[in-house]
């Protein structure tokens, strides 16, 4: 990962726009561009000479040995004095407000000064603003998680340590990398700047690679393991756990990114300054949907760890019928579904029925609804399938839980189904050596393919015999791995099972 990162980002180095003839350190703020908030920021790099002015600092700072009765001083703060711009520059930490404040051209010795620490400061405020969407988010799921776990996870239980940390670290890993492509490509796609030179996809590499590290410190920290809570805490810990890694990986990040080591960090950020990317960000960016955003993302990954805390055993899975949307529940599925959990469960998708369900116990010897009277009819908990607490459209109606819906459910876990080759355990990809992975999930959310990834069950065939044959602790329960199960013999257990209930 990291070797792909450095070589895309010293390639998007080089792609420099000519410089000017004068030396950079001749040029004037009243040079022509240098200061006019009108043109655009490449052109203004070029009219103050700012790559020959940012080879010359990094040589600065490359010899630089502070001798005993000097202050040693971080790459910003040394950069920030070498123009001399104000002090306390420490832009590897998240929360410094120094270094995400912008510099006027007059206030440094040279306009090329004023264009590297304007860089700077607008890098270092994207992960300042991040960092207080975190904050936000964080306390908006706070207020939230007593009424998640009622709702679905009403009844809990403990765990096992073990798998709870394998299954919060799991989450923290799609967590970290949905959140970071959402939040490069907000800014990548929607600058002016790409549009005016028509090299937008030689500067998304570096916005890439950014991605592509961040995720690969998040990847390593499993050394930052915190011990989780049971019941009911164990979906705060998860929250918190998962907030305070995206935190550590973006302060680690940024102190790698500014830290002027000679191990990839200066090409790094070389990259995400070059030619004035950075200065066509707005000083005032508002993180509101960004902060929505994570929340959605976080609510849809605690939704399937509520639902596996319950006391009651679940196995939620999405069913595809085959069958044509219909308002009734179909006849292939009238014994072992009612028709309210038909409405309740059921959705209609590119024409065919789907349901997000889980197994209840089932009695196959109990007569069917038309053998019984009105008094007499069976209840949703006596059918075999019935709908996931909390997983009903009454609960995921678009508006609550951050808008997520059991379509979202069902289209995410289908096409994940269908990427692997119609057959379930498909692993969301985390490699974005060609650039379109982050793209995927900028646009597709929370839809993306294995972002939910519930089990698929394509019939009632290999369902039944996984029931019958006791398969619950395959991973895909109770799907199973195969796509189709040729109908069993007659003597078989699953035969059986199918003739009392005919």
């Amino acid at each position: 990962m990291y070797s792909l990162a450095w070589a895309l980002l010293a390639a998007a180095a080089t792609r420099a726009v000519p410089t000017q003839d004068a030396d950079w350190q001749s040029i004037t703020c009243d040079t022509t561009n240098v200061t006019d908030a009108r043109v655009d920021s490449y052109i203004r790099w070029n009219a103050a000479d700012t790559n020959e002015s940012w080879q010359a600092v990094v040589a600065a700072w490359q010899a630089y040995n502070p001798g005993q009765d000097q202050v040693p001083l971080k790459f910003g703060a040394f950069v920030s004095n070498y123009f001399n711009g104000p002090e306390a520059w420490d832009c590897q930490d998240p929360t410094n407000v120094p270094c995400s404040t912008t510099v006027g051209c007059w206030s440094v010795s040279h306009p090329a000064g004023y264009m590297i620490l304007n860089s700077f400061a607008k890098l270092h405020m994207i992960f300042f603003k991040f960092h207080e969407a975190m904050q936000d988010a964080q306390l908006a799921m706070t207020g939230n998680i007593g009424q998640m776990m009622s709702v679905f996870a009403p009844d809990p239980h403990t765990h096992d340590p073990a798998l709870i940390e394998k299954m919060v670290f799991d989450t923290v890993q799609i967590f970290v990398l949905f959140c970071t492509a959402y939040l490069w490509n907000i800014w990548c796609w929607g600058f002016s700047y790409f549009g005016a030179i028509g090299i937008k996809q030689n500067f998304k590499d570096s916005f890439n690679a950014v991605g592509t590290g961040i995720w690969s410190y998040s990847k390593d920290s499993r050394v930052f393991m915190l011990p989780l809570a049971s019941k009911q805490d164990m979906l705060m810990s998860s929250m918190d756990y998962m907030f305070g890694v995206y935190r550590m990986t973006q302060t680690e990040y940024l102190d790698n990114l500014f830290s002027g080591a000679d191990n990839g960090s200066l090409a790094q950020l070389e990259g995400l300054i070059a030619n004035g990317m950075m200065n066509e960000l707005p000083d005032n960016i508002d993180l509101t949907d960004v902060t929505e955003y994570f929340v959605k993302v976080i609510t849809a990954q605690l939704i399937p760890k509520a639902w596996n805390l319950n006391r009651r055993r679940y196995t939620p899975f999405v069913l595809a019928t085959g069958d044509a949307c219909s308002d009734t529940v179909p006849l292939t599925l009238s014994h072992f579904m009612s028709q309210s959990t038909h409405v309740s469960a059921g959705q209609c998708w590119e024409g065919n029925q789907f349901y997000v369900l889980t197994v209840s116990q089932y009695d196959p010897t109990k007569p069917t609804e038309e053998a019984m009277d009105e008094s007499e009819r069976m209840k949703d908990r006596d059918y075999l399938l019935n709908s996931m607490t909390g997983g009903r459209h009454s609960d995921l109606d678009g508006q609550a839980w951050s808008g997520i819906t059991l379509e979202d459910i069902v289209v995410s876990s289908y096409y994940g189904y269908l990427n692997n080759g119609n057959r379930n355990g498909y692993n969301i990809s985390l490699d974005d050596s060609n650039g379109q992975v982050d793209l995927l999930m900028f646009e597709s959310g929370i839809r993306t393919p294995g972002f939910f990834s519930l089990p698929v069950c394509t019939n009632m065939w290999t369902l039944m015999a996984n029931l019958v044959e006791g398969r619950e602790d395959e991973p895909d329960f109770p799907c199973g791995a195969v796509v189709e199960k040729p109908i069993p013999g007659d003597m078989s257990k699953e035969a059986k099972y199918f003739e009392g209930i005919k």
